[in-house]
């Protein structure tokens, strides 16, 4: 079975707090955010004290008209293995670009209806 890559719009940032926070240190995940044409990466760190948080990078539309979000994914240096909500099994990160790939056309769809059906235009023809 193949991890699913990004997270649909069920998981929140609080959701993804949850889900992550009995992962090991650099589980990640990718979300939709509601900021439209947004994604964050949520991952597991190591916080003062050796404690671990969450933390949220947010890539917006501006972000990614100058990288990819597979690139953004493998720039972040502490996000090392992906988190399947689904199964609740972690992946190496390199499955997350062979993921990726095969799921980019439902998720640009899933992304250009939301737009669509929110009170933003963003010069989007209906």
């Amino acid at each position: 079975m193949k991890p699913h890559a990004i997270c649909g719009f069920a998981v929140s940032r609080a959701a993804a707090e949850a889900l992550l926070a009995e992962q090991p240190l650099g589980s990640f995940l990718v979300r939709l955010c509601s900021e439209p044409g947004a994604f964050a990466i949520s991952c597991c760190m190591e916080g003062p004290g050796s404690r671990p948080y969450v933390d949220h990078l947010l890539i917006d539309a501006v972000d990614l008209q100058g990288r990819t979000l597979e690139h953004w994914v493998h720039a972040h240096q502490f996000a090392t293995q992906l988190l399947d909500p689904l199964s609740d099994k972690v992946y190496p990160k390199v499955s997350f670009c062979l993921v990726l790939c095969q799921n980019a056309c439902f998720f640009l769809t899933c992304i250009y209806s939301r737009l669509r059906s929110s009170s933003y235009t963003l010069g989007l023809e209906k």
